[in-house]
């Protein structure tokens, strides 16, 4: 009998497994498209809440023009400079309102699109973590060029994002980093969202390592998170405060969901601007040289 529903069983066991393997493969070959929402440009513009600003264009390493809003206080020369880094469904049109709420913050703010974004050229079609991050450092570079000073410079990541601000800050010593709504790596997402296939790691084409890409800095990072996150939960966030080092902030942002910053943005905005003051000034204090260096023998 045993031997009998062993045999019977064995066409089941073949059958689940190849079913397994078709969603696997299927995942895998759709993954990007799962990532990626880019979106035509709309109309909405900083203008529209009675800020001027600049559209501004830039090549990306590989060439491709990157379109960008630059937001300048032509009164001020040592603004604080924002640069900040959307989700994977957002455009510069709706960041219109967010962009004229850092500005009112008294910062100057550098927002851009990702190459298939709003008016950003196409490229070859195709996206990956690595060109996102090109066009990123395409930005940084274009503030750095004008004669902004890395201490004068906070990056801002939003989702998907927000793993695209960390990986460009590792690489740079800006004055500090903010990371709203972010995830420890793509793989922790994948597992999170789609649990029943158990991808392996290796079978992630982007990694958007979030909390690698931390575990070593200097600069100061602040993790902000929705209580009410729908698209990366609160649990993300914390999964990334846990794994990067030291200086570190967390603020949980009570009773909102994942794009809903904005709406409360002011209730926040004199921790903001108090953190961004207060590291502008450490990074600048740090690039003071020591009395030491000041002699002359």
């Amino acid at each position: 009998m045993s031997l009998f529903f062993t045999m019977r069983l064995k066409p089941i066991f073949r059958f689940l497994i190849c079913c397994y393997l078709a969603v696997l493969i299927t995942f895998v070959a759709l993954q990007r498209s799962f990532i990626y929402h880019p979106g035509p440009p709309g109309k909405a513009s900083p203008a529209d809440y009675g800020v001027a600003f600049e559209e501004v264009k830039f090549p990306s390493s590989d060439g491709v023009e990157i379109s960008a809003w630059w937001l300048e206080h032509k009164d001020r020369k040592h603004s604080p400079v924002l640069f900040y880094c959307h989700g994977n469904g957002a455009v510069l049109s709706s960041l219109a309102q967010v962009s004229s709420i850092f500005f009112n913050f008294g910062w100057d703010v550098l927002l851009f699109d990702y190459r298939m974004y709003g008016k950003s050229g196409q490229g070859n079609g195709k996206l990956s973590e690595e060109l996102l991050q090109r066009d990123a450092e395409s930005g940084y570079q274009w503030l750095i060029q004008r004669g902004t000073a890395e201490s004068r410079i906070v990056v801002w990541g939003h989702s998907l994002g927000s793993s695209v601000a960390a990986l460009l800050a590792s690489r740079h010593r800006p004055a500090g980093l903010f990371l709203e709504g972010s995830f420890p790596s793509m793989f922790a997402m994948a597992r999170e969202r789609y649990p029943e296939i158990l991808v392996p790691p290796f079978l992630i084409f982007d990694r958007f390592a979030t909390a690698e890409y931390l575990r070593q800095h200097s600069f100061p990072v602040m993790v902000l998170h929705a209580s009410q996150d729908e698209v990366i939960p609160l649990t993300m966030g914390e999964r990334v405060l846990e794994a990067i080092s030291e200086p570190k902030r967390w603020v949980m942002i009570d009773g909102i969901g994942h794009n809903d910053f904005p709406a409360v943005i002011h209730s926040y905005r004199d921790l903001l601007v108090g953190s961004v003051k207060e590291w502008i000034e450490r990074a600048s204090e740090a690039e003071k040289p020591s009395p030491a260096s000041l002699e002359i023998g």
